[in-house]
Parts: C-alpha cells; sequence; structure tokens
C-alpha cells in the first residue's frame, strides 16, 4: 500500500504498478493487493488536494485542470465512477481536484472503487496470466495462460469501448 501510495505522489503510471502486482502475487491476491494500494493512493491524494485547496491547484494546472474541475462540480458517487472509468486525467491529479473541490469522501470512496475496480480486474489478469505464460511447464499451462490473458484483453477491450461509448455521449 505503501508503495503505491509513493508512485502516486510522483505520477507513476500506477496501470504499470497494477500489472507488475499481479505477475508477483496472481490473479487474487494481486487484485486484492492492487485494490488495497490503489486506494491507499486514492485516499492520500484526496487528503493532499483538500489540504491545498482549489485555488492552488488551478493556479498551478492551467487550462486542463480547469476543464476537470468543471466536470467535478457535478459531485457524487456517479461523477467519481466516470471520471475513473474514463482516462479523463492522470489518477493522482483526479483525485486530487476531488479533494480540492470538496466531494463528500464517503461519495468520492465509493464512486472511486466502483471505477477502479473493472480496470484493475483487466490489468492484474494480463500482469498474472503473463508470469504464468513466461513460467507454464506444460503446453496445458500454456493454454490456461493464453487464455486468462485473452480474458484480461478482452476485459479492457470492452471497458474502453464503453467508456468511448459514453464519452461519444
Amino acid at each position: 500500500m505503501a508503495v503505491y501510495a509513493g508512485a502516486s505522489l510522483v505520477m507513476f503510471p500506477l496501470s504499470l504498478l497494477v500489472a507488475l502486482t499481479g505477475l508477483l502475487f496472481g490473479p487474487w491476491w494481486g487484485f486484492a493487493y492492487a485494490l488495497a494500494g490503489t486506494l491507499a493512493a486514492s485516499i492520500l491524494t484526496w487528503w493532499i488536494g483538500r489540504r491545498l485547496g482549489r485555488d492552488a491547484l488551478l493556479r498551478h494546472g492551467g487550462k486542463h485542470l480547469k476543464g476537470l474541475s468543471r466536470y467535478l462540480s457535478g459531485r457524487g458517487i456517479r461523477t467519481m465512477t466516470i471520471v475513473n472509468l474514463l482516462p479523463l486525467a492522470p489518477f493522482t491529479l483526479t483525485n486530487m481536484m476531488a479533494g480540492a473541490f470538496h466531494l463528500r469522501f464517503r461519495d468520492y470512496m465509493i464512486g472511486s472503487t466502483l471505477g477502479i475496480v473493472p480496470g484493475l480486474v483487466g490489468i492484474t489478469l494480463l500482469g498474472s496470466q503473463l508470469g504464468e505464460l513466461v513460467t507454464a511447464e506444460s503446453s496445458r499451462e500454456a493454454v490456461l495462460a493464453l487464455l486468462g490473458l485473452l480474458a484480461g484483453i478482452g476485459v479492457l477491450y470492452g471497458l474502453k469501448r464503453w467508456a468511448e461509448r459514453r464519452r461519444r455521449r
């Protein structure tokens, strides 16, 4: 959890960290650790945004954050779910903005969790199955790992298609 929180502070791509977690710990434990770490990073960056405040972030963020701030002003669980499902802005900035714009912590966490889980499933599955493929000792294990990789790609592709349709609306 500390690694995820620290990585979010330096804007390290959490997708890579999630894939690595899946590779190291497998699909089930990898998902559990990735979820715990991502939520820890979410809490930390929300809290930092809350402390910094809206004006400080907008002053240093430019036009990109002004657009995101309008989107976040909708507030609530639905807003955070969509923000985490759609690639609107980097994870850290989105969470800081949510804190700075005083989204209720409960709504923020529920929406963040709902938005984060589908991507974590796909990326953790990809990472774990890649590890299984590399260490496969039989053709059966290799086939199962390839099927797992295809399932992970399918989840991520489905999320991408859903996000594109949602964005068009």
